[in-house]
Parts: structure tokens; sequence; C-alpha cells
């Protein structure tokens, strides 16, 4: 079990690293629309990680994310979403 353990925190951190070099922001909200988790960096937006607990529209608000809060506030509506992401 311990071994296990150690694997999986092994793991996160990893995936903690990979993600916190790419230029966007990962998030996801509980489903009353909170901020539950949020990962990586953009420039431009507030830094999130200090945000938990707060609703993603007081985070967010409509138009000053672009397509990506947007794409995120339709899928919590139960419409599935895609949108590509380049980086230069």
């Amino acid at each position: 079990l311990e071994e296990a353990l150690r694997a999986l925190v092994d793991s996160e951190k990893r995936f903690r690293l990979l993600i916190e070099q790419f230029p966007l922001i990962l998030w996801a909200t509980d489903l009353e629309q909170r901020l539950t988790v949020s990962l990586g960096a953009r420039e431009g937006l507030p830094d999130l990680s200090r945000s938990i607990g707060r609703p993603l529209d007081e985070l967010l608000p409509e138009g000053d994310a672009g397509p990506a809060a947007a794409a995120h506030r339709a899928a919590l509506s139960g419409r599935p979403q895609t949108f590509d992401v380049h980086f230069g």
C-alpha cells in the first residue's frame, strides 16, 4: 500500500510539472461552478490557484477569458464542447 501511494504521489507531481509548463490553464468546477482545481498559467488571466472555492463567473466574467470559459459554461449545461489550442 505504501509503495502504491508513493507511486501515485510521484505521478501527480509529474503531471503537475507537465501542466505547469504549458501556457494555458486547466480548471475544474463543482456542480455549482465553484473552482475546485486550477493548474497552469496564462498571460492576462488571474492566478486561479488562489481562488479555489470561488464561483467561475466571479473569476472569469463573460467574454474576459475567451473561448475556454465559454466552452466550460456550455459543457456544464450539457452541450459537448471541443476547441483547438495552437502553440506558436
